[in-house]
C-alpha cells in the first residue's frame, strides 16, 4: 500500500469536507489514522484530538484508539493508557458486545 497516496486522500477529505460539519469528525479521524500509519505520531495526536472536541459518540471510540496508539509510539505510556480507557468507555455498547463474541 502506498501510504503517500493514503495521506493525500486523507488531506482531500479534510479539505473538501470542511463544509460538512456532520462528516468532518470522521474525516479528521481518518486523517489521524493516515498520519499514524505514516509514522507521523505527533500529527496523529493532533488530528485524533479534533473529533473529540465535537459531541459525536460514534467517532470517539476510534479517535481515542488512534490517539492511544500515537501516544504509545511517542513514549507517553501513561497518557496512552488513560486515553484507551476513555475510548473503551465511549465506544458504543453494541461494538463491545460484538468484540466479546469475536465478531469485531
Amino acid at each position: 500500500m502506498d501510504l503517500q497516496v493514503v495521506g493525500l486522500l486523507a488531506d482531500i477529505a479534510v479539505t473538501r469536507g470542511i463544509g460538512d460539519p456532520g462528516a468532518m469528525p470522521f474525516y479528521q479521524d481518518c486523517k489521524a489514522l493516515a498520519e499514524y500509519r505514516r509514522g507521523h505520531y505527533a500529527e496523529a495526536v493532533e488530528w485524533a484530538q479534533k473529533p473529540l472536541k465535537i459531541p459525536r459518540i460514534y467517532v470517539h471510540g476510534h479517535a481515542y484508539a488512534v490517539l492511544a496508539m500515537a501516544y504509545w509510539q511517542l513514549g507517553l505510556k501513561d497518557e496512552a493508557r488513560a486515553v484507551l480507557c476513555k475510548g473503551n468507555a465511549s465506544a458504543p455498547a453494541h461494538y463491545a458486545a460484538e468484540y466479546r463474541r469475536g465478531s469485531g
